[in-house]
């Protein structure tokens, strides 16, 4: 039996493609592309070259002849001066010749050992609270791949949607989150005013950063608010689609940067969701 309990009748069964006429009425936002963006804070003494031979250049002046190697834009910057820079907010206490790298929805540098980490719980939890603005009754979340830690499945909530307010309405205290080997379980209850107002504005680019490039994520908001459906799976799916030769992080090490980029937990990671949703009193027309 499903975990949902509604194998049954099939009605759990993955849904087919929305019609792609149907997209065309939502705004779900303008596709924009990013860049990858790579931060290093250096002492005042590896800011400034030494003489003119090579051996007596700069961390920052080796550095540099290096940024071609980097997939995306590298900034350096005075360690001093990162007390004054509000264009480079750094997650938790900054640290001298340590490569950061910038997650784009947050405007924040982490760490490039946490980046992979901090960019997936992005993608989940924003695919999650999706769901929830959705009126998610029920979310199951299932490790597919075995050797995947499960503690990677996060069950945060974290919603930004103005047009709802979800941190009033919500029942949150009876929002319940089961852990298990298998799956984590967790369950929602909303005030009836909020079932009686999802509507598809909800879901504009103010609110998503990641939605407007994920069309299977827009298919679940249309099956939803079109078809008023209570059942839905889908599978998220990760690929990390940076890669760094390991000559260029033996040469990074060599002149004493920090670059521990982690890509073998995150490689082809897929979770798969069962979503039981509460019923729709009034879908709000477009």
């Amino acid at each position: 039996m499903s975990l949902l309990g509604c194998v049954r009748k099939k009605e759990c069964v993955e849904h087919p493609l929305i019609n792609e006429s149907n997209r065309y009425k939502y705004n779900f936002g303008e596709v924009k592309n990013y860049n990858t963006e790579f931060l290093v804070l250096l002492n005042e003494e590896d800011l400034l070259d030494k003489s003119i031979f090579w051996f007596n250049k700069s961390i920052k002046t080796k550095l540099l002849n290096k940024k071609n190697n980097f997939p995306g834009k590298l900034n350096i910057i005075g360690f001093n001066e990162i007390q004054n820079e509000n264009n480079y907010i750094i997650e938790d206490m900054p640290i001298p010749k340590e490569i950061y790298m910038k997650l784009p929805n947050k405007n924040l540098y982490v760490l490039s050992s946490k980046y992979n980490l901090e960019y997936f719980y992005s993608k989940q939890n924003e695919l999650k609270n999706i769901f929830i603005l959705l009126g998610a009754k029920k979310i199951i979340m299932k490790n597919i791949k075995k050797q995947m830690n499960n503690s990677l499945i996060s069950s945060e909530v974290g919603i930004n949607c103005p047009n709802m307010n979800v941190g009033n309405n919500v029942s949150l205290e009876n929002n319940n989150s089961i852990y298990n080997k298998e799956f984590i379980e967790m369950t929602f209850d909303y005030d009836e005013s909020i079932m009686n107002n999802i509507h598809p504005k909800m879901f504009s680019d103010k609110n998503f950063f990641f939605l407007p490039k994920e069309d299977k994520w827009q298919d679940i908001i249309i099956r939803r608010l079109e078809k008023n459906i209570i059942t839905d799976k889908h599978t998220f799916k990760y690929t990390n689609h940076l890669t760094f030769n390991g000559k260029f992080m033996t040469k990074l090490k060599m002149i004493d940067i920090n670059f521990n980029y982690n890509t073998e937990e995150f490689d082809n990671l897929e979770i798969r969701y069962e979503i039981e949703y509460h019923k729709l009193k009034n879908v709000n027309e477009i």
